[in-house]
């Protein structure tokens, strides 16, 4: 693991703290989820969801798939998707890179691939914003967590999903073009890294 997101990474438990007995109820019955399936040698797909696949999403794609690393839980995936498609946000990418990834894109202007890299030894992760039923996304085995309340809304249900919850975020997009910015983005993406590492460290794979 490169060493910023080691440094990073290895702070958050000491945050658990600031979650909440209702947040982590949710998380908690979240965890459950997937160590049933991880304990029955079933895949775990797991889709965060937000209206424009932009921001909140990423982010949760993202630290899930460094948390499955950091934890040593193999048989998991993650992906992110909305329920229109738009394209992931500069500010969102420049969040993760100070938190410590390596970024590329294809520069393409609209709806750019992202590939960020978290460690030497693990595949890059390939972010993009796209729509829930877009064929790069499984369609079994699908755990949908809604990162924001109007996805939760306009996407009652997620073909191939077998669990839903619902771990709503403030939008950082509030910030954009104000001196709080990157304050404000970095502090949602500590957020959601230190939600979902609590939750990947309740998984239990015996």
């Amino acid at each position: 693991m490169l060493a910023a997101i080691k440094t990073y990474v290895d702070s958050l438990p000491d945050q658990f703290n600031t979650i909440s007995s209702d947040r982590k109820m949710i998380l908690d019955k979240l965890a459950a989820h997937i160590s049933s399936r991880l304990t029955e040698k079933q895949p775990v797909n797991l889709l965060y969801v937000c209206v424009h696949n932009s921001r909140r999403s990423h982010f949760g794609q993202v630290w899930a798939q460094v948390a499955a690393t950091y934890y040593n839980i193999r048989g998991i995936r993650t992906f992110s998707a909305g329920t229109e498609v738009s394209a992931i946000h500069p500010n969102t990418v420049g969040a993760l890179k100070r938190a410590g990834f390596e970024a590329s894109s294809d520069g393409k202007e609209n709806n750019p691939v992202y590939k960020l890299t978290y460690s030497k030894d693990q595949p890059e992760i390939t972010c993009f914003s796209k729509h829930h039923e877009d064929p790069s996304i499984p369609h079994t085995g699908l755990v949908a967590i809604m990162t924001c309340g109007e996805a939760e809304t306009e996407c009652p249900f997620v073909p191939g999903t077998d669990y839903k919850a619902s771990t709503t975020y403030e939008d950082p997009k509030s910030s954009d073009g104000t001196a709080r910015m990157e304050s404000v983005y970095d502090t949602r993406c500590r957020q959601i890294a230190t939600e979902i590492f609590y939750m990947f460290s309740q998984i239990k794979t015996n």
